[in-house]
């Protein structure tokens, strides 16, 4: 045979022998393009067809390539446009490296793609249309659309240039399932985030006039936030305190708020307190741009969209502090829809799984972490979510305030529930310190199922009502105290409250002092199991005409006294005993005047209004 030439120019050229019917190369036996050895084809190198820069192959290439026959399978050959030479592709063309200069082009802002799948065209991506859901590219900007866009992270979006956006989504935190996706929305450029509280030393001007005295409850007026309480002492007619112990969402810095003279004795004029410091906002943040993008719920908020980690692996060391975030998580779901305060104040903050510890106090207040009227931090159940105090706190902080203690009138909605609060790690406590503090949330439930692992510290103290009567209710609490604690494990000491403890329990590693302590108003405690206490309860209330209820109750401890201690000053037949079953040698010791102790377990209603109990 002789050697003969076929002429071709190809930037990139699949020869295939996978066809179904007639056969391959443009409908060409091997015979047929045999006879056309030495013919010249058209260049295809660029992608057009043009008549220029032929090349030429030998005609026993096609015998190598082509078979007698067309098959339904078989490898493809490839033409090396940059070689000259043929190379094997393999079974399917998908590594064929095709220049972008080869591609044809379409219109700017197009893809090849199919709506009916079966005919290609050119889409357009510029209009975004929800159908595609997709996005522009736009010269020295980066993508951008008029749709939301879903990124990976928070993190990521703040290093983009958003500024195309009204709002953008992001994808879930840590794990999958943890419900940490959210919506971010564009605000002005001027507005601040609510994700923020003040904090820091203010400056605080003193002004003249006022009336000497401390001062609950003052609102501070003015700036672009809300619901900001202080405690305002006055002396010599100048103020010289204004104490916010609860935090303030919403304010700028260098913001100045004023207190309302009405709330400071109704006299003066001229005192101020300059917002000096924010915290940063973990949850909201500014893109690279400038543009800043509000932190907004997508049902409900969740710890982990603020930043916090449930890292705590048993000790301090490498753990995430998560002060800040859970605050900046209070903050933000306490901020008031309205000034008034009157509607649109709190939501419900969930706690996934995992061990989150904190450090410190908040603002150089008595406790470590403020939860606002109306919020509600619900963990995912107890051992599931813990809150960790870490070894170095002060022993005399409380760990969680319960609404503001600074409120002048009683507050609602303020919650905790579904997790564990420990102190295990501070090995000595001041008196009156409790893991649990509050003294103006009332009305509905403070706690309800918390494993409250207090250490040396108390589990719950709630005292004196800032609104007047007040029902303060405290559901499934497991109180547990190191051996030779002092601190009571419940205390109530508000003489214009109803205090109701239901199904809980108070237990003690070995002996420690006092299980129970009311001190004033009326104590309702239901459901009640003690052990490892000297007294079980401690009822000291002066108040005429209040009266409490200790029934269903078991103090099954070793090493105890008495089940129940009545103090002298207590006001005798004040409380209503009821099914009281204890090992204890004297069931209730009366030290109320001429009273005689009793024994053995309470079946039937006792009470103990002068001598003997019955």
């Amino acid at each position: 045979m002789s050697r003969g030439y076929l002429k071709l120019v190809l930037g990139s050229l699949c020869i295939a022998s996978l066809v179904s019917t007639g056969p391959a190369f443009g409908q060409k036996t091997k015979a047929q393009l045999n006879t056309e050895v030495g013919t010249t084809f058209p260049d295809q190198s660029t992608g057009q067809i043009t008549p220029s820069g032929v090349r030429t192959f030998q005609s026993d290439v096609i015998n190598s390539i082509m078979p007698t026959a067309p098959v339904v399978s078989g490898n493809f050959s490839c033409f090396n446009g940059t070689t000259g030479l043929l190379q094997d592709c393999g079974t399917s063309p998908s590594n064929i490296a095709i220049p972008n200069s080869n591609l044809v082009t379409g219109p700017a802002n197009t893809v090849k793609g199919s709506l009916n799948g079966t005919t290609t065209s050119d889409l357009a991506i510029a209009s975004c249309s929800a159908i595609y859901q997709s996005t522009q590219w736009v010269s020295g900007t980066g993508w951008q659309c008029g749709i939301n866009p879903v990124l990976p992270s928070r993190a990521i979006a703040a290093t983009l240039n958003l500024s195309a956006f009204t709002a953008i989504t992001t994808q879930g935190y840590a794990r999958p399932s943890d419900g940490g996706e959210a919506t971010f929305k564009k605000i002005g450029s001027t507005t601040p985030f609510t994700d923020t509280y003040v904090n820091g030393t203010p400056t605080v001007v003193g002004g003249s006039g006022y009336t000497n005295g401390t001062y609950l409850g003052v609102p501070l007026q003015g700036g672009s936030g809300g619901g900001c309480l202080a405690s305002v002492t006055v002396s010599g007619g100048i103020v010289t305190v204004i104490s916010v112990v609860s935090p303030c969402a919403g304010y700028k810095v260098g913001e100045v708020l004023t207190p309302l003279t009405s709330f400071v004795g109704g006299t003066g004029s001229g005192s101020t307190y300059t917002i000096t410091s924010i915290s940063n906002p973990t949850a909201s943040f500014i893109d690279s741009a400038g543009n800043r993008f509000q932190f907004v719920p997508r049902g409900i908020a969740n710890i982990l969209q603020f930043g916090c980690k449930g890292d705590w692996l048993g000790t301090d060391a490498g753990a995430t502090n998560n002060l800040n975030c859970l605050q900046n998580a209070a903050s933000w779901a306490g901020f008031p829809l309205s000034t008034s305060l009157q509607f649109g104040i709190g939501n419900r903050v969930y706690l996934p799984q995992g061990n989150y510890m904190t450090c410190g106090v908040f603002n150089n207040t008595s406790y470590s972490l403020a939860i606002p009227q109306g919020v509600w931090f619900d963990g995912s159940g107890i051992f599931g979510t813990s809150l960790i105090q870490c070894a170095t706190d002060p022993a005399s902080a409380h760990y969680i305030e319960l609404c503001d203690s600074n409120a002048l009138t009683g507050q609602f909605g303020c919650r905790i529930s579904n997790m564990v609060l420990s102190a295990l790690q501070i090995n000595t406590s001041t008196a009156g310190a409790a893991l649990i503090y509050s003294n103006s949330g009332q009305q509905f439930v403070l706690a309800e199922n918390i494993e409250a692992d207090g250490g040396f510290k108390g589990c719950v103290k709630y005292e004196l009502g800032k609104g007047g009567a007040a029902n303060d209710i405290w559901i499934g609490i497991d109180c547990n105290l190191f051996n030779g604690a002092t601190n009571p494990a419940f205390s109530f000491n508000s003489p214009t409250a109803q205090h109701i403890l239901q199904r809980s329990v108070a237990a003690s590693t070995g002996t420690s002092s006092l299980a129970i302590n009311n001190a004033g108003g009326r104590l309702v405690a239901d459901g009640i199991d003690i052990e490892g206490y000297i007294t079980g309860l401690q009822q000291n209330v002066t108040t005429g005409g209040v009266i409490s209820s200790f029934k269903n109750v078991q103090q099954q401890s070793a090493g105890c006294s008495q089940a129940i201690t009545l103090v002298s000053g207590n006001v005798p037949g004040n409380i209503i005993f009821e099914n009281i079953s204890t090992s204890c040698p004297v069931t209730i010791t009366n030290g109320q005047p001429g009273g005689s102790s009793f024994t053995g377990n309470v079946v039937k209603q006792i009470t103990c209004v002068s001598g003997a109990c019955s």
